[in-house]
């Protein structure tokens, strides 16, 4: 048989091979192990490969797992350092990013609970009676050095002592401080900082500056009245007569409960001398450069000292 029919047998033979014969059926051929080798090796891969395989990919896990807490300890300092959490929060912070995704939910609620209950508690000590106290006591010094930083008869706006060092009768801070002084015993113990009473030193110190600040708030005040032109108050018409500058002074510096009733009084030749050379002080210590050092009150006492 010529070569071409050799080859159309062996075609034949193969449809054969897989068809079979209904009345002699091919038996199922036996497989071994070198052909399970060759079927294994024919797709790539063994199961001892598989297993391998499954080793080296638990080693790369574990790799990986190191990597991931590596970069949470970086993003834990960054965090840290933008918000600056203290020695209490910053812990509890970090313990609740590292536990485990089912603890997760229960630490950050907790933590939004906690805000919450701090954010409460501050709402109410806004408006809590050691703080209306506080408020009480500010607006009792404010208001009794409005009223006498407009009399002529003032001596001294800051100083206490004259240029001989003897004590100055009728200084701003001393009239405010008598009139502190001669409330009640229960007015002082509802409205009066601590420190007021005692033998603490420091928190004796503590109100002494409150108490300067809140009369230098009023010399402030009056400053800003005279002149009518800084950086807060603009000027909105033409620099007012004496006169007029003097009843809206007196005007802003009374209590807003009193303003409605106030009836302007005659203004005193007393109070034109005083309050123009109050005026004039102010303006040239504003257009001037004096040091910080030296403020136009500090200025203003030396005069009437003289005088």
């Amino acid at each position: 048989m010529s070569a071409n029919g050799e080859e159309e047998d062996d075609v034949s033979n193969i449809f054969n091979r897989n068809s079979g014969s209904n009345n002699h059926p091919q038996s199922r051929p036996h497989i071994g192990d070198d052909d399970i080798d060759i079927e294994e090796n024919q797709h790539g891969t063994s199961h001892s490969d598989l297993f391998n395989r499954s080793n080296h990919n638990s080693e790369d896990g574990d790799e990986f797992m190191a990597d991931p807490e590596n970069r949470l300890e970086t993003l834990i300092e960054e965090l840290q350092s933008m918000y600056h959490l203290n020695n209490h929060y910053g812990p509890l912070a970090a313990k609740s990013v590292k536990c485990p995704a089912n603890k997760q939910f229960a630490r950050t609620f907790y933590a939004i609970t906690a805000a919450t209950q701090a954010f409460e508690s501050s709402e109410s000590s806004a408006v809590n009676p050691k703080n209306k106290c506080a408020d009480q006591f500010k607006d009792f010094i404010c208001e009794k050095a409005r009223l006498f930083i407009t009399k002529t008869d003032i001596e001294a706006y800051t100083a206490t002592l004259d240029k001989h060092g003897d004590p100055l009768r009728k200084s701003l801070l001393k009239l405010t401080r008598d009139a502190a002084d001669n409330q009640t015993n229960d007015f002082k113990a509802k409205y009066f900082p601590e420190g007021y009473a005692g033998e603490d030193l420091e928190a004796k110190a503590n109100f002494r500056g409150a108490f300067n600040e809140l009369v230098k708030h009023v010399r402030g005040q009056l400053r800003d009245l005279q002149i009518l032109s800084t950086k807060k108050i603009q000027p909105d018409g033409p620099v007012p007569c004496i006169d007029d500058l003097i009843h809206h002074i007196i005007f802003k510096l009374l209590p807003r409960k009193d303003r409605a009733n106030y009836a302007p009084a005659a203004i005193t030749w007393k109070q034109r001398i005083r309050i123009s050379h109050l005026r004039l002080e102010a303006t040239s210590h504003y257009l001037s450069h004096y040091p910080k050092s030296v403020t136009q009150w500090n200025l203003i006492d030396q005069r009437l000292d003289v005088l």
